[in-house]
């Protein structure tokens, strides 16, 4: 509200950089100093009250204030308008800042943990989506801030007893997933910034043209590796991939106790938030008509409630977080892309490069997701002297993994481009053409490019160009 009263207020709109889009805005308020909110107020018991500024989480001694739950919630919203490709109006030099600034708030210590988090999350978005910044990210070192950050992740004992980085499966298991998503991806890509995934149109594209994209593909893997190697990522990879399977064993483990029903606490009796439920014993409830009976039970209900300690509260909470999907799918996304890195790691002699056995064995022994199974079994084999190709023959024992089609399917769906007209991913049956202008913009069909020349791209195609070529020439 406060950015667009400032709009309104600048008829002359001489900082074009607040006008461009209000996802500018958005990085402009996560990115500054200024609070987000202050003189927060709640309305409780039928009248506004201050509020305390901030909530207790993830242990009873640790408050999160509500300033780092919006800025987290903020740098959510930014990090989904990049990846729905909604940011379309920054030139590459646009980008690239954003991108850097994300990352610059990843690496400062000074910020929250979550933040931090939010912050590479957003960061890595960038890097997906923004094809033309891309090969300037690469070189201005988004791999080595990727992997500084997994280290702090990996490396629990550098977190404090409170962290949520540490207690919260589901925030552990996002920061997890999101590093190896950006080391798996930074795997995929050229010096040139491009990348390309070999389903990508497989169901329209001739046998022999699909091999060679996969050839050309393992070699553009395998020369990365050696950057992979260089920074250290193996063995933090491995473990995380470790951390990422055991919060699902966690999951599955977890068993719900109920608290136990308390009642309204009388005869002075006070309750753990410090409150004296209010009894006189000298009244004889038998008396009470309906109503007030309804009432008491009500009031005695809210004591109750009142009364949970904060274990139990926890414990509710990690019910919450256990009971919907996205544990699982987050930590079979991470162990399976997780694994298919390793493999081609260990096949090219990175030590360190494999999960424990214990892990392995839990995996290939794992009913309910053939694709992790089999990446268990293949990556059990290899850590025993033998590739396995059973499952995947006729291919490089390095990428057996990334050859099975379930895993490809996978790829398309974390990393398949969007047309730039329709936002159409590329899929079996979709493969996208790239501008060859600008180099920047992909296009489900001749009719979206079309399209999309009249809607706009014809007036700033060689614009684009031009500031691809400006950047790549700055870094």
């Amino acid at each position: 509200v406060c950015a667009n009263s400032e709009l309104q207020q600048r008829p002359d709109r001489t900082n074009t950089t607040l006008f461009l889009h209000r996802h500018l805005l958005l990085h402009c308020q996560v990115t500054s100093s200024d609070p987000v909110v202050t003189d927060l107020k709640v309305y409780a018991a039928g009248e506004v009250t201050d509020s305390a500024d901030g909530l207790l989480h993830p242990t009873k001694d640790t408050t999160v204030t509500f300033e780092t739950w919006l800025r987290v919630e903020m740098l959510d919203v930014l990090r989904l308008m990049i990846e729905e490709n909604l940011v379309k109006s920054l030139v590459p030099d646009m980008q690239y800042k954003l991108v850097q600034d994300m990352l610059q708030l990843t690496a400062d210590p000074m910020q929250h943990e979550l933040i931090r988090l939010y912050s590479f999350c957003a960061a890595y978005a960038g890097l997906k989506t923004f094809h033309a910044a891309r090969p300037a990210l690469v070189k201005a070192g988004f791999l080595q801030q990727a992997v500084e950050f997994l280290r702090s992740v990996i490396d629990k004992d550098s977190l404090a007893d409170s962290s949520s980085l540490a207690l919260d499966p589901f925030e552990r298991l996002k920061a997890l997933t999101t590093s190896i998503e950006v080391l798996y991806l930074l795997a995929l890509t050229t010096q040139q910034g491009d990348y390309m995934l070999p389903a990508a149109g497989a169901g329209t594209s001739s046998k022999a043209a699909a091999s060679a994209s996969i050839t050309d593909l393992q070699q553009q893997r395998q020369v990365n590796v050696a950057a992979l190697q260089e920074h250290g990522a193996a063995p933090l990879l491995a473990k995380a991939v470790e951390q990422s399977w055991q919060i699902s064993q966690d999951r599955n483990n977890f068993v719900y106790v109920p608290p136990a029903r308390k009642s309204a606490a009388t005869n002075g009796q006070t309750a753990e938030n410090g409150s004296t439920a209010a009894a006189d014993n000298d009244d004889d409830s038998t008396n009470d008509t309906e109503e007030q009976k309804k009432m008491r039970a009500v009031a005695e209900e809210a004591i109750a409630a009142a009364s949970v300690t904060f274990e139990e509260n926890w414990h509710n909470f990690l019910k919450a977080v256990y009971d919907t999907e996205l544990v699982p799918s987050y930590a079979a996304f991470a162990v399976q892309l997780g694994c298919a890195l390793l493999q081609l790691l260990h096949h090219e002699g990175v030590p360190n490069a494999l999960p424990s056995m214990i892990v392995l064995q839990q995996m290939t022994a794992y009913s309910n997701d053939q694709l992790i199974a089999t990446a268990g079994s293949i990556l059990q084999s290899a850590a025993t002297g033998q590739d396995a190709t059973a499952e995947a023959p006729a291919v490089d024992a390095s990428t057996a993994i990334m050859s099975l089609p379930q895993h490809q399917d996978l790829e398309l769906a974390a990393f398949a481009k969007l047309c730039y007209a329709c936002a159409k991913p590329e899929s079996r049956d979709v493969k996208l053409l790239r501008c060859s202008a600008c180099g920047v913009t992909y296009y489900c069909s001749s009719a979206c490019q079309k399209a999309d020349w009249k809607a706009g791209h014809k007036a700033v195609c060689k614009q684009i160009a031009e500031a691809r070529t400006r950047l790549a020439a700055s870094i």
